[in-house]
């Protein structure tokens, strides 16, 4: 499985009234970002991700190596 990281430092205030500010900085490429809810500082992290890389498809009728196991999206892992 193909693993994604980065950093981020992230600064929430909780003002009067209840308003948020949250201040949002992607270390690794200096990044910065204000927004006004958790929502939204969500949504601007997972903006700065790279994407997940793709294997290739197989070729039809490719062999897998035994030692790789392959779990279908719908195989929570357990016995059925």
């Amino acid at each position: 499985m193909a693993t994604r990281y980065s950093s981020f430092l992230v600064r929430h205030y909780l003002l009067e009234r209840g308003d948020e500010r949250i201040e949002i900085e992607h270390v690794q490429s200096g990044l910065k970002t204000r927004v006004t809810s958790v929502e939204a500082a969500t949504t601007w992290i997972r903006a700065q991700m790279p994407p997940i890389p793709r294997a290739p498809p197989r070729a039809a009728g490719e062999e897998v190596h035994p030692s790789v196991q392959t779990r279908r999206d719908d195989d929570d892992g357990g016995d059925d």
